[in-house]
């Protein structure tokens, strides 16, 4: 064998390793651009809705290249509002198709969290994914509820473990929960369980996460956003989008109450990436890290 042959041969080799170094390093690495809109709830009612808030997110997210953005728990009408017993609606509705609207408008996929009311009463807390082209891809009813969280002690009713599903969109493969959901304790630890079964490359969760008073800047005693998504990383190893809200929370029981903001974004290894400030309006563009399946 000759000096040429062989030094043709192991560069041949060191090109293809370099190759296969980078190729899996991409993969590993991919990302997505995703907007966490931290915003007050909007919409005492059907006569005072207005999603001019939500809308300018959107444009927010859409001028700074995000590809997805993700909104707080019960951002329509606000969390635990008696008045859904009446005027709730089902999904999909009119306000689904006011989000999908917006989706093509501003070219991003939507999540948020809203209430659905279905045609025998029930009502659920429900989060959606509506693509960039305004179709309704995913919807998870959450399935550990706080009971007898309404003024009168009623409680939603509870989504089932067994119907918790994933979607690919854009080439993603993508996990819903609601709050809740991601806390280790009730119906949770089942509830992250399944998630983990479902291999998500990441979960988006609309988060209503609150202290009492003293209102406390990091929720100090309540267990901080951050640990409490980072742990539901680890749990399903895969990364977590946590949207709050912010500002008052004005119904159910235990008043007052408010809703701490410092949305999060964490790794699957449950180390945070990215975080928002304490009860302020802001949209923030994460770039996140996607797991490998």
């Amino acid at each position: 064998m000759t000096k040429p042959f062989i030094f043709m041969s192991a560069s041949f080799l060191l090109v293809c390793c370099c190759l296969l170094l980078f190729l899996g390093q991409a993969q590993a690495t991919k990302k997505i651009a995703v907007a966490l809109c931290q915003t007050a709830a909007f919409g005492a009612n059907p006569q005072t809705l207005d999603f001019s808030s939500m809308e300018n997110c959107l444009q927010t997210a859409s001028n700074n290249g995000a590809e997805f953005a993700v909104f707080g728990e019960s951002i329509v009408y606000g969390w635990l509002n008696p008045g859904i017993t009446t005027f709730g609606m089902p999904i999909p509705s009119q306000i689904t198709a006011t989000v999908a609207a917006m989706s093509r408008k501003y070219n991003l996929s939507i999540v948020l969290g809203m209430v659905e009311k279905t045609p025998v009463g029930l009502l659920y807390d429900t989060a959606v994914l509506i693509d960039n082209v305004g179709k309704l891809r995913l919807k998870h009813r959450k399935v550990n509820v706080l009971e007898h969280a309404f003024s009168d002690n009623s409680s939603y009713a509870a989504g089932k473990i067994s119907a918790m599903r994933t979607v690919t969109v854009n080439g993603v493969k993508i996990g819903l929960l609601v709050c809740s959901d991601t806390y280790k304790y009730g119906t949770g630890i089942k509830v992250l369980k399944k998630m983990a079964s479902l291999n998500p490359e990441v979960v988006f969760v609309p988060y209503g996460y609150c202290a009492g008073k003293p209102f406390k800047k990091s929720c100090v005693g309540y267990g901080g956003l951050s640990g409490v998504a980072g742990n539901a990383s680890v749990a399903y190893s895969a990364p977590t989008v946590g949207t709050n809200g912010i500002g008052e929370r004005l119904y159910g029981r235990f008043l007052p109450s408010q809703y701490c903001g410092m949305s999060v974004v964490t790794d699957k290894s449950g180390k945070v990436i990215h975080q928002l400030g304490y009860n302020t309006n802001q949209t923030a563009v994460v770039e996140v890290p996607l797991s490998s399946q």
